[in-house]
């Protein structure tokens, strides 16, 4: 069995280089804080033997063992009997069960018959339980979304790969398993395999993560639904909080490599599908940063800590829209490469390249008027990009620069605009600045709408022609 379960600010005991020894001759149940006691008590309640901690199975600064470890999380919650999830508790210190704090009504009412009983109906009210289908604050604007495990990147992957959960959540237990959910409430809804697979083709946002993951898991990689399902975990994954920034691409890394090859998986893109992996955009509903310390190459999501979304799931669900006659990629991929820190192939990196060939064109990032500003002060609403040279001169695409720092470092700098993708009706650039000499950077994303350049039915067959046969192309090795 393993538990999930919320660190939080208590320090609470782990297996280090200095007490590991000690703790192979045993541990002493009162100096592990109550959650970990509770799912002691569970465990042998149950008949099994073992339990799997992550805080005491893993040699916590040993950073060789926890790479390792850490790359085995799949393996470990695939092939748990059951994972107990201490969804209610913020902390060790809480423990599994928690005071119920369920509203209860009692309605009296006289029963038929002629012997005058008497009895009284108790009801409570029902929970929408929004965190168990996707974490996505931007629709769900926090209702019951207070369960603090649910809140917790490192415990995203956990949920996804276990075969069964039990969680002791604030005010009921809520059991999952591959074929069915189930609360004390009775408001989880149910997903079916089949009919996801039905709706494949269709908006999938009240289906589950969980469930989602599951036939993900169990059917062919190389289609549509597949791709827009990918991005779909990477979205909700984002939502949630991580303490470590280096931890990113760790804790992604077991519902990664259940889905892909280590050959095919380049920091948290596809190989395969490379060109459309490309096409995130940071969102506002946070602040995005870089970390301080490396985590991942600028064309990665994972360069960047905040929220993010995908261009060809954000707002169409129209699937099939990137396969139509005219959907095509613009760039070509010439190679990636990548560093690994640890021995985990889906782990933390050291740097990573990506070469792409393909046309551009140049503009200036500006400041917009202060009267278009529109009521924040992230760079989506306050900046600008006007290309300066090549095809399209003086357009003006819709910019998304990636964070503040980005945006600080392009401000009245002349940028590269790489034509990526070009679909019936939006043409995709990443932008680009110059970090060294024949190396770029991304810092953000640009799009035009064929209703901007007076195409309003859409572009034209020819119009792809039209723009490679007036730009430059180039080499661009992006870190």
């Amino acid at each position: 069995m393993t538990l999930s379960h919320c660190w939080g600010s208590l320090q609470i005991l782990t297996t280090k280089k200095d007490n590991l020894n000690a703790h192979k001759q045993g541990i002493d149940l009162t100096t592990l804080p109550k959650t970990f006691q509770d799912a002691i008590e569970v465990t042998r309640s149950i008949g099994i033997k073992y339990l799997w901690i992550d805080s005491l199975c893993i040699i916590q600064d040993d950073i060789e063992d926890w790479a390792r470890e850490s790359s085995k999380m799949a393996s470990i919650y695939r092939n748990s009997y059951l994972t107990l999830a201490a969804t209610g508790a913020k902390d060790g210190s809480e423990g599994l069960y928690k005071p119920r704090e369920a509203e209860i009504f009692s309605v009296g009412f006289n029963a038929h018959g002629n012997m005058g009983e008497k009895a009284t109906l108790l009801a409570r009210r029902g929970k929408k339980h929004d965190c168990f289908q996707s974490w996505n604050p931007e629709t769900h604007w926090g209702e019951d979304m207070s369960e603090p495990l649910m809140e917790r990147a490192w415990v995203y992957q956990e949920r996804l790969l276990s075969r069964r959960l039990l969680h002791f959540a604030s005010d009921e237990m809520i059991w999952e398993c591959r074929t069915v959910s189930d609360c004390e409430c009775g408001f989880l809804p149910q997903d079916e395999p089949a009919e996801i697979r039905r709706r494949a083709e269709e908006n999938e946002e009240g289906i589950s993560d969980r469930s989602i993951f599951q036939v993900l898991n169990s059917e062919e990689q190389a289609t549509e639904a597949a791709s827009q399902r990918w991005y779909r975990l990477i979205k909700s994954y984002a939502y949630l909080k991580i303490t470590r920034d280096d931890d990113r691409l760790p804790a992604f890394s077991g519902i990664a490599s259940s889905l892909t090859t280590a050959e095919n998986y380049m920091a948290g893109l596809r190989k395969d599908n490379a060109v459309r992996d490309l096409l995130w955009f940071t969102r506002n509903s946070t602040v995005p940063r870089r970390p301080e310390s490396y985590v991942a190459p600028s064309w990665s999501w994972a360069s960047v800590a905040g929220h993010v979304g995908h261009y060809t799931s954000a707002y169409s669900t129209d699937f099939a829209l990137w396969n139509k006659p005219g959907s095509q990629a613009l760039v070509e991929v010439l190679g990636f490469s990548t560093v690994k820190s640890t021995s985990d192939p889906f782990g933390r990196l050291k740097s990573g390249e990506l070469k792409l060939r393909g046309h551009f064109a140049q503009g200036v990032v500006s400041e917009k008027d202060r009267n278009e500003w529109v009521g924040t002060e992230w760079s989506l609403y306050r900046l600008e990009v006007k290309i300066s040279s090549g095809p399209g001169i003086g357009w003006l695409p819709e910019l998304n620069i990636d964070t503040i720092e980005d945006g600080q470092l392009a401000m009245n700098a002349s940028v590269f605009l790489l034509a990526v993708w070009l679909t019936e009706r939006e043409l995709y650039f990443l932008v680009l600045v110059e970090d060294s000499p024949r190396k770029f950077r991304r810092i953000g994303v640009a799009t035009i709408n064929s209703v901007v350049l007076g195409y309003s039915d859409g572009f034209p067959e020819s119009f792809d022609n039209k723009f490679l046969d007036e730009s430059s192309s180039m080499d661009f090795v992006i870190i």
